[in-house]
């Protein structure tokens, strides 16, 4: 009985990290060697090696830190996944200011908003991995997970990392085909420059996106704002949602069109407004 008991205990420690989320899906920018893809992303923890050849058995060269630009020159997707931080992912072979090498992809970012959120004069780095849980299909490859998702969110500051839970101030999880970018309102005081998250949809006879808007307020904390949407669906319906800024309110301006029978209808109009007091929007 003592013997099964510690069969079990110690099968339990070894299946650990298969029973964790399983692995590191690939950005359409990490492609294979052979492709000669060369996308810039970022280091995303301190102290992580890079080495002479692919595998913990290569020689390290050198460490970068959080915040280091990398330039991805490809992966082999034949070569074994390696496990770390609990996911797995490949290893990367990369170029940067210190050298040419191989990392572990599960310290590089996959997408990324350069900004100054804090309004300080130095510029922040918001990056992600995009995770998949389906075994060995990284997100570019035929018959792909419709489970990949962007997850581990940091915000890196001097090379310092701060881990941000994004998907619950998103509200659930972030799809792998949103997109990240900055939106500067230079008109408010003091200006805001919020990250800005995009999913949308289109096929030729309809098309939809929504933006989501967060912002840091004074204390560091990223917070939701608003979203916009637009969308357009020929001969059926317009929908379109923009900001106005003015006397540091931000105005939510929506305009709607319907069709019936083929005949263009009257736009409705509407609005929403925000006020900004320096601190947060109320």
């Amino acid at each position: 009985m003592k013997r099964n008991i510690l069969f079990i205990f110690i099968f339990a420690i070894l299946a650990v990290p298969f029973f964790a989320q399983k692995y590191v899906a690939i950005d359409s920018d990490y492609r294979d060697m052979k492709y000669g893809r060369h996308g810039w992303h970022y280091v995303i923890e301190n102290r992580v090696n890079v080495r002479d050849g692919s595998g913990i058995n290569g020689n390290i060269l050198f460490q970068l830190n959080a915040g280091d630009k990398v330039q991805i020159k490809g992966y082999d997707w034949d070569e074994e996944l390696y496990y770390a931080g609990d996911y797995y992912a490949h290893w990367i072979k990369i170029s940067c200011s210190r050298g040419d090498g191989y990392i572990c992809g599960r310290y590089v970012s996959c997408k990324e908003v350069e900004c100054d959120f804090d309004g300080d004069g130095v510029e922040e780095v918001f990056a992600c991995l995009n995770l998949s849980n389906s075994e060995k299909c990284p997100i570019h490859e035929y018959m792909m997970s419709f489970d990949n998702v962007d997850k581990e969110h940091v915000l890196i500051k001097n090379g310092t990392v701060r881990h941000i839970d994004f998907e619950s101030i998103y509200g659930g999880p972030i799809k792998k085909d949103a997109e990240y970018f900055c939106v500067c309102a230079n008109e408010l005081n003091p200006k805001v420059n919020f990250i800005c998250v995009r999913i949308g949809f289109g096929d030729g006879g309809g098309l939809w996106n929504t933006d989501k808007y967060f912002y840091f307020d004074k204390n560091g904390v990223l917070k939701y704002f608003t979203s916009l949407s637009e969308s357009h669906y020929e001969m059926d319906s317009d929908h379109i949602e923009k900001f106005i800024f003015e006397d540091n309110k931000v105005i939510k301006k929506i305009e709607h069109t319907k069709w019936e029978h083929c005949k263009e209808l009257p736009t409705e109009y509407s609005e929403e407004v925000f006020t900004w007091d320096g601190e947060n929007f109320r």
